[in-house]
């Protein structure tokens, strides 16, 4: 079972570490959460029941277990857009400031969607599964969220020209 798990762990550790961060927004916080979710999938693995689904689920769950410990009030609804290189120009940085702006305002549905859809690099059916909807609903409600994010990016850059 260890070169099974070995190989699951490999494929899905980017895609898992990106979701927990994006809830967190801390690098500490997250490699401790994403090594809770590894261990309990470890301890709990059935190859044919393994997929991505199944251990986005149990990040969601052990993220849900670390802001209880650590007694947040609220979790962040995205991590803070970082700038990938400082030397973008302001047009990018304005664009960039606008698009946080625009994930802040999302409620906790619509920004989950996103995460597990961006950060997590979930398929519709594995979006649907983790989130007991439709395979039908879950694009839907990603199509809709997607055009009000941009509505909120433009009218935001709009302001700001």
């Amino acid at each position: 079972m260890s070169a099974k798990f070995f190989s699951f762990y490999h494929r899905y550790f980017e895609d898992v570490y990106r979701y927990v961060y994006s809830r967190l927004g801390n690098q500490w916080d997250t490699d401790d959460v994403v090594s809770e979710v590894f261990l309990k999938a470890f301890t709990h693995y059935n190859e044919s029941q393994a997929n991505k689904a199944w251990l986005v689920t149990i990040a969601r769950n052990c993220i849900v277990d670390h802001l209880r410990r650590s007694q947040h009030e609220t979790a962040l609804l995205f991590a803070p857009v970082y700038a990938a290189n400082c030397d973008r120009d302001l047009d990018a940085l304005e664009e960039q400031a606008c698009l946080q702006k625009a994930l802040e305002s999302l409620g906790e549905e619509e920004a989950e969607l996103i995460r597990l859809r961006f950060f997590a690099g979930m398929s519709f059916k594995d979006i649907s599964g983790a989130l007991g909807i439709s395979v039908p609903a879950a694009k839907m409600r990603l199509y809709r969220t997607l055009s009000a994010v941009r509505e909120k990016v433009e009218a935001c850059l709009e302001l700001k020209s």
